[in-house]
């Protein structure tokens, strides 16, 4: 890890930027990150940001643009994004409130879901949104700009139910993105017996651009049998595009209790007839019927498909196309991303790998990159002898390589349970940046006595392929950006 800088303070009030880039220095930044109870990253290292701490997303020109949030899990209401060094406003807030009547508030719109901006190869902006009315009723929305946000179209999505979830395509590999993105919607039909499972009918659409504004196709519907999916956290794209196919994953419930894991599927979207054309099994994602599980694809430079399923403190399994832009020619078989020497004893059985919470994207050398949340345990660990509690890590493949072993970035401040609701995004230069927020429960929760939900949240940057992490300052924003 490098070093760090320090800037203005109240990054958790929504809307509320500093005008300016005004760093100072800090305290070098070890690698790991060792969090302490009550001693974050701001009060070890100084870390103040003159940005809002969130995923970023990145334009043509390679400029960052950041989505608002508050301490809850809930509030947001514009973009930032850099503009001659200093950041500046993009507010959709109005539009949203101008578009549904009775708006009362948003709906898990501070990171919990999808917080991304997507541009396609036309500049467009596009972002996903839920908000609840007076009546208490929840609304899912795509939000569209032309131009960089400067003002928002709002277009309502045909889902449907009490309880829905939203999902957007990502940016995550080189491939162009030529128009809007694909985008997926689901609301429960039926529960489960399962604790971490329901029936949620998957639908799925690609808005048509139309003199400057969008067409809303009626959706495809995939399946009344999709788990549904956990994205608070990890933030791999379900979907990628290649010239006119977008190629997606989802999870199901598994009929078979006994089932070695919850079924995998990758389906292909056709642009022109707004269909999917193929629906494949490719691999189970264990332990069965658990929403953690959410996988990720991705496309490389020649077009191969690499698709990662996600898992619950089991190892994520990656498979690969046997043909560029083609999910029925084959897949290679599943490779464990950990082996054996990370096995742990659970006091019930002994697992193989402890991943959860997939973050996957492809660089342009096609290195395959996973951030995710690692549990482990060991007698001799330097951090928790003898104890069992989850760090954030870090994964990656070469083109012609193995997937390499593990790195931890962070390491939680008590053992027993941590959650980081990590995303991992990839700028137009390869940069890798990794957004998250420390989480505990329960009575030793170091922030339990404070409102909210992300408290002290950060972003963690990567200038050379994962190598190397440091806190991300503006500078690192602006020096990547291209043409002024």
């Amino acid at each position: 890890m490098n070093r760090t800088g320090a800037a203005l303070s109240g990054f958790l009030v929504v809307c509320s930027l500093a005008s300016a880039v005004s760093l100072i220095g800090a305290a070098p930044v070890p690698s790991p990150i060792v969090l302490k109870p009550h001693q974050h990253e701001q009060a070890q290292f100084g870390y103040r940001p003159d940005y809002m701490p969130n995923v970023p997303s990145f334009d043509a020109q390679n400029r960052p643009y950041i989505r608002s949030r508050g301490a809850d899990m809930h509030d947001t209401g514009c973009f930032q994004t850099l503009e001659r060094g200093a950041w500046v406003q993009r507010p959709f807030a109005e539009a949203v409130k101008a578009a549904c009547f009775g708006f009362e508030s948003f709906q898990y719109g501070g990171g919990w879901y999808f917080s991304h901006a997507v541009f396609d190869d036309d500049g467009d902006m596009y972002s996903i949104a839920q908000v609840r009315t007076q009546n208490r009723k929840v609304h899912s929305l795509l939000l569209y700009s032309t131009d960089g946000g400067n003002s928002f179209q709002v277009y309502p999505l045909p889902v449907t139910g009490g309880v829905q979830k939203l999902n957007i395509e990502l940016r995550n590999d080189c491939q162009p993105l030529p128009g809007p993105p694909l985008i997926a919607f689901m609301h429960r039909v039926k529960e489960h017996p399962s604790r971490w499972a329901d029936y949620f009918r998957l639908q799925v659409l690609r808005p048509v651009k139309s003199a400057g504004r969008l067409i809303i196709p009626e959706p495809t519907v995939v399946t009344d049998k999709c788990i549904g999916g956990a994205t608070h956290s990890g933030g791999a794209s379900f979907a990628t595009t290649i010239g006119g196919n977008t190629h997606f994953v989802w999870i199901e419930i598994a009929d078979d209790a006994q089932a070695p894991g919850t079924p995998t599927f990758v389906g292909t979207y056709d642009h022109a007839t707004g269909e999917v054309t193929e629906k494949v099994l490719v691999g189970y994602a264990p332990p069965v019927n658990d929403a953690h599980n959410t996988p990720g694809i991705c496309a490389d430079s020649e077009g191969y498909l690499h698709v990662v399923t996600g898992a619950h403190t089991f190892s994520f399994q990656h498979m690969k196309s046997a043909a560029p832009n083609d999910i029925s020619g084959g897949w290679t078989q599943p490779v464990k991303l950990l082996g054996a020497e990370y096995s742990i004893d659970h006091g019930k059985q002994t697992t193989e790998g402890q991943q959860t919470y997939l973050g996957l994207v492809c660089d342009s050398h096609d290195t395959l990159h996973v951030v995710f949340r690692r549990r482990q345990k060991s007698s001799n660990d330097a951090y928790f002898p003898n104890k069992d509690y989850s760090a954030l890590a870090y994964q990656r493949k070469p083109r012609n390589g193995a997937w390499e072993a593990p790195r931890v970035l962070v390491v939680p401040p008590i053992d027993g349970y941590s959650s980081y609701h990590h995303k991992l995004a990839i700028d137009r230069r390869d940069r890798l940046y990794l957004s998250y927020t420390y989480l505990s429960e329960g009575p030793r929760n170091p922030y339990r006595t404070m409102d909210g939900y992300y408290h002290f949240p950060a972003v963690l940057m990567s200038g050379d392929g994962g190598e190397s992490w440091e806190l991300a300052e503006t500078k690192d924003f602006a020096a990547g950006i291209v043409g002024g």
